[in-house]
């Protein structure tokens, strides 16, 4: 075992999942159930433009606002190019909302998940 398992309890696993609606397209979720009973209940988290039509499933939902990101991203911007409102703002505002979220719900630690990564671990592992 690499952490106490009284510790786990206080990890809050967060997947970044915007632009995936139907759970076919979320890889990440056939990891989920490897943490049931080890980890606080995993959470999904999308942006508020993403979440109308999500499927969802036994994890809860979490969203964060657009207008949010959009400010977080003008005043974080590491882009060559100077940020503009409606561009592509990638992972990074979901990345720091997890945190957010995890912390405003009192975990000591967030465990981020994203779909793009666990779809090629998925194929090694399974």
């Amino acid at each position: 075992m690499i952490c106490d398992p009284d510790l786990l309890s206080g990890v809050l696993p967060v997947v970044i999942s915007g632009g995936r609606p139907l759970l076919k397209q979320r890889p990440t979720a056939k990891l989920l159930s490897f943490l049931k009973g080890w980890t606080a209940p995993p959470v999904w988290l999308v942006r508020s433009d993403d979440a109308p039509g999500y499927e969802r499933d036994e994890h809860e939902l979490a969203v964060y606002s657009r207008e949010w990101s959009y400010g977080y991203a003008e005043r974080h911007w590491t882009g060559l190019d100077p940020f503009t409102p409606g561009s592509f703002l990638g992972a990074f505002c979901g990345r720091e909302a997890a945190c957010r979220l995890a912390g405003e719900r009192g975990y000591w630690a967030v465990l981020q998940l994203d779909d793009p990564l666990a779809g090629p671990l998925l194929e090694i592992v399974v």
